[in-house]
């Protein structure tokens, strides 16, 4: 049986990116114009002019107005036209005509995420402010969200907005996000390879589409239907899907989508050997692109033509490709842009045998890839310059690197089960507190109708005994509808709290391991403490400490009226204590040695003002108690 295949990173990346760009319109709930969110998904000529109409007449307000431009032309793929929406209501904002922050921030989201910037788009979700929030902008936003995480590696932090999203939307009639989340979980199960889950998810997703009658979002889910095939090899089936995606996008009239659609039939054509066939398609793209002005997409179609002249064996061409590509990530900043051309390109540099250019090209994509904590590429760059360093006789490199990728793997691999088992586990114990949700919702509505048949038995006693009576059972009512609620929600909010420490666990035991391992190997000090940075770092904790807050807040209400300054990171230290972790445990999940943590204790005992005679630890676990 043949090797299983798999999309190559680049068009991976590719596939996801453009999957998330039009994933919900930055249209508020608010809004009663729905006629236009329809047309955004099913024509698009039809939706401008919609817009050309509404100038004319005044129909809707001017905001509502803009927003509407900026979907449209973000579908259209019309990026610098779509920014200057952003700052026609960001002027807007200053003059006071406008006060929906969340807004511009979601919408300069969308754009940042087109252009490769996740960690700028996730900067700007740090500032969203949700108090006030209603039901379906909330969810919008935690939707595109758990979408950046997951770009991020972020998949603790991706599952908490997942499971948020889905438990709110069990009590609601949003079936357009719903689709929109069973997507989501779609893509989530395609980043973890786990194809059957795609297929699950995405075809109940292409189901409530179908109902609507969106013609935009039924073509998305039949590309990640498709790259769900191509994964398993079923290349015909896959093939079948994007062309059909390919025909609903040319109803829409959204030519950026064809581009879609075809270069998803390329990497099919490349799988089952019609280079020649992939190869026309990308250069075709590169040259709309460049048209367009669309250069990642630009450079993105360079990459994926030089993976298919590396295919070829035409190394020569290959490179031509992975510098053009290149040039276009340098030029315009895309840091993982640049990451993947040089890690290529100093690959095809070892198939020349120019192993002083290969080493070049990728000691600068292992130092990339580590700024912004890329451990797939990191592993790769290491695996490839042990290679060429072999090759350069430089034996102590080689034996380095060599372990480097070892260890790196053997990491990612322990990592990703854990990932598998926490999201598998926290859908089983949503899965169950919806059951149990349901059979408590169950014998309370029997218990209802049994009272009904009893106060239908008390009529007869006169109409005075009946408004009592029918006043006695909606206030009972009322109460076990308050008890159940706050049940269902303590117990899934505090199995949240569960599952997070007992992965805190898991991480320490596999930190330690980790770290023994390194340096057994002979890794380099410097390097062994990036690499544990990256695997500590505080992503999840996004999710994690805003879903404590809910579960406790008396005690961060505590800590800040002790402490109104405390930084994020004498919050986590705090949290972990009220957790009852030890000193050790806390060292290890922080990445600091033992002694460190020790002295933060003490240095958030003086800023808490403890008394000397007090623990900070009985402290601590007293706070939020009153």
């Amino acid at each position: 049986m043949p090797a299983k295949k798999s999309l190559s990173k680049p068009f991976v990346m590719l596939v996801l990116l453009l999957f998330a760009s039009n994933f919900v319109s930055s249209e508020p709930s608010d809004s009663k114009d729905r006629e236009f969110e329809y047309l955004l998904n099913s024509n698009l000529d039809s939706a401008r002019t919609y817009i050309e109409k509404s100038k004319d007449n005044s129909s809707i307000s001017n905001p509502e107005l803009i927003r509407h431009e900026f979907d449209l032309l973000n579908a259209e793929g019309r990026l610098e036209e779509a920014q200057d929406q952003i700052v026609a209501l960001k002027t807007m904002l200053s003059n006071g005509d406008y006060t929906d922050q969340n807004c511009i921030l979601y919408m300069e989201s969308v754009l940042l995420l087109k252009k490769f910037r996740i960690q700028e788009a996730l900067e700007n979700h740090s500032k969203m402010e949700l108090s006030d929030v209603n039901i379906e902008d909330k969810i919008n936003i935690y939707l595109q969200r758990s979408f950046l995480l997951m770009m991020s590696h972020s998949y603790d932090s991706a599952n908490y907005y997942i499971s948020q999203s889905d438990s709110i939307l069990t009590e609601t009639q949003l079936e357009h996000l719903k689709g929109d989340l069973l997507y989501l979980k779609g893509v989530m199960c395609y980043d973890h390879s786990d194809f059957e889950c795609v297929l699950e998810q995405t075809l109940l997703a292409q189901k409530v589409f179908e109902k609507l009658s969106y013609k935009a979002k039924i073509a998305r889910c039949l590309d990640l239907i498709g790259s769900a095939l191509y994964n398993k090899q079923d290349y015909d089936q896959a093939i079948k899907n994007f062309i059909e995606s390919g025909n609903l996008q040319r109803q829409l009239g959204d030519s950026t989508k064809v581009t879609r659609a075809d270069v998803q039939l390329a990497a099919c054509y490349t799988a089952i050997g019609k280079l020649d066939t992939a190869i026309a398609i990308y250069k075709k793209f590169v040259k709309r692109n460049k048209k367009i002005g669309a250069f990642a997409k630009e450079m993105q179609n360079y990459i994926n033509l030089g993976t298919v002249y590396q295919k070829k064996n035409d190394y020569i061409q290959a490179i031509y490709y992975f510098k053009e590509a290149l040039f276009i990530a340098e030029k315009n900043n895309i840091t993982r842009g640049l990451v993947q051309a040089k890690l290529l390109l100093g690959q095809s540099y070892i198939m020349t045998n120019s192993y002083k250019d290969a080493v070049l090209e990728l000691e600068q994509s292992f130092e990339a890839a580590t700024q912004i904590r890329d451990l797939t590429v990191i592993s790769m760059a290491s695996g490839s310059l042990a290679e060429a360093y072999d090759k350069l006789s430089r034996f102590d490199k080689a034996f380095y690197y060599l372990n480097l990728h070892k260890t790196l793997n053997d990491s990612m691999i322990q990592l990703r089960n854990d990932e598998n088992l926490l999201r598998i586990e926290t859908q089983l114990k949503l899965n169950e507190a919806k059951e149990e949700k349901l059979i408590a919702e169950n014998n309370f509505n029997k218990e209802q109708l049994k009272s009904s048949r009893y106060r239908n038995s008390l009529l007869v006693t006169g109409v005075i005994a009946l408004i009592i009576l029918l006043l006695g059972v909606i206030l009972i009512n009322r109460l076990r509808n308050a008890k159940l609620k706050i049940q269902y929600e303590k117990e899934a909010l505090s199995s949240q709290v569960g599952s997070f420490k007992k992965t805190m666990v898991q991480k320490i035991s596999m930190i330690n391991s980790l770290k023994e391992k390194m340096e057994n190997e002979r890794v380099a000090p410097e390097i062994t403490q990036d690499l544990l940075t990256l695997i500590t770092e505080d992503k999840d904790w996004l999710g994690f400490m805003g879903e404590y807050e809910r579960i406790n807040p008396r005690f961060f209400n505590d800590l800040r009226k002790n402490a109104p300054d405390l930084t994020q990171n004498e919050l986590r230290i705090s949290t972990l204590m009220k957790l009852n972790l030890s000193t050790k445990e806390i060292a290890s999940i922080l990445n600091i040695e033992t002694e460190s943590a020790r002295k933060a204790k003490q240095r958030l005992k003086k800023k808490l003002k403890v008394p000397e005679e007090v623990k900070i630890d009985s402290f601590i676990g007293n706070l939020g108690l009153s």
